[in-house]
């Protein structure tokens, strides 16, 4: 039998060891043997290179939230933070306020959700905070809100300077309802005084990044990622046969969302003699304001107020709406519109900032001029009028969430961000 002179061929597993294949010299026989230590010497100088690039970490994430309550902003850190890949970030929630609904839901999904409340105040809620990230760091804080980002830039010194993220929801940072106002002036001066401690502002429309670049805020530091809605969770609505044609609004009872505009076109809608109900979804502080008004233009069989709802009975209501309606006076991108769309809906919404990159007037709905009542009355009664308009419109829409706002498609562009921003490079 001849004898084989040995080949030894290296294969490099996850634990940095090394796993040798090699062909025994006497009877040539295939044998292998694991080795965790490095390459022999003379393995290199013939010039097998063993040399990898180890595979960087998992960027860690803590999402600072100030609200314990189902807006916009939680519903889609809750989304991404449970279909992201933990195998490519690590995320967790940070909630500023005590544990509640919000809290318990996430939790029971098994989310590293913790609440920073304290009965002591802000000063306990910082040491808190403190004594959370130094005990499990992170490479970033996103944070939600004037408030959020202001505690999050308190601690950034004592917790390494991880990179502050701040995730703009609105149009603007300040958490005023007027985006022309003093309050919102005096908000963004303070931004634009401290935006060097910020590694990025994670925009979630254009209209936003327009806004806040044209106030002075630097362009660099501006990702734009549109939210995303899980297709699946919403059943394609059907225009119903009846005469009485169902509207309903899902968003919180606060003066830029100008129930008040809309309760007046629904009037309007009323004098015509069609047959409309609308629903109006939501928290906030002016709801009694909104029943009084309703009252006040005898509405009462036509509105049902319903206050706030979880997010499985919101898409109840909207699998059994005909058509939704938003009359805010600004948004950011707006999450209740993407769902209804998601519903099978169409929109009649007003033409402002974000809620017209995702609305194609006369495609999915219709953009009427804001604080319009009698535009707003008119969208809504022709739609009311035309059970195959509705229809088209909303197979239209659900087809543009499907293209260009799905949750996958909002994870996989925020997993990129933080891989990027965690990068030596980036720090």
């Amino acid at each position: 039998m001849s004898r084989r002179s040995p080949m030894v061929v290296p294969r490099l597993n996850r634990q940095g060891g090394c796993f040798y294949r090699s062909y025994c010299p006497c009877n040539g026989a295939l044998i292998g043997i694991y080795m965790p230590q490095s390459p022999p010497k003379r393995m290199q100088a013939q010039g097998q290179s063993l040399e990898t690039t180890p595979s960087p970490p998992r960027p860690r994430i803590a999402h600072l939230v100030r609200l314990d309550a189902w807006a916009g902003t939680q519903q889609q850190v809750a989304a991404l933070v449970l279909r992201a890949d933990p195998a490519v970030t690590e995320q967790r929630i940070l909630l500023m306020a005590p544990p509640g609904e919000v809290y318990q839901w996430l939790k029971a999904r098994g989310v590293h959700v913790e609440s920073l409340a304290d009965r002591l105040g802000i000063f306990a809620m910082v040491l808190r905070l403190v004594r959370i990230l130094r005990h499990r760091p992170v490479d970033a804080i996103e944070a939600y809100g004037f408030r959020a980002v202001t505690l999050a830039r308190v601690v950034w010194l004592a917790v390494g300077r991880p990179a502050i993220i701040v995730g703009i929801r609105g149009l603007h940072l300040s958490e005023a309802e007027d985006a022309h106002g003093w309050k919102t002036r005096l908000g963004i001066a303070i931004e634009r005084a401290l935006a060097w401690t910020v590694t990025c502002y994670d925009a979630n429309s254009e209209g936003a990044r327009d806004f806040l670049v044209s106030r002075g805020l630097p362009s660099e530091k501006f990702a734009v990622i549109p939210n995303g809605v899980d297709l699946d969770s919403f059943s394609q609505t059907r225009t119903s046969s009846e005469s009485l044609v169902k509207t309903v609004c899902v968003a919180r009872f606060i003066p830029r969302k100008k129930h008040d505009l809309l309760l007046h076109a629904l009037a309007r809608i009323r004098e015509s003699g069609v047959d409309m109900q609308c629903e109006l979804i939501g928290y906030g502080p002016m709801k009694r304001q909104i029943e009084a008004l309703t009252r006040e233009l005898a509405l009462d069989d036509r509105v049902i107020v319903t206050g706030g709802l979880s997010p499985a009975e919101v898409r109840l209501r909207l699998a059994g709406a005909d058509v939704f309606v938003l009359t805010s006076m600004w948004e950011g991108m707006p999450g209740s519109v993407l769902e209804a769309m998601a519903a099978g809906l169409p929109v009649v919404a007003s033409n402002v900032n974000g809620t017209s990159e995702v609305i194609q007037d006369g495609v999915t709905g219709f953009l009427v001029p804001q604080d319009d009542a009698d535009a707003t009355a008119e969208a809504l009664l022709r739609l009311a009028r035309d059970p195959e308009l509705r229809q088209r419109m909303g197979s239209a829409g659900r087809e543009r969430i499907r293209q260009h706002f799905s949750v996958a498609r909002m994870v996989s562009e925020r997993e990129k961000l933080y891989t990027r921003l965690a990068s030596p490079a980036c720090s």
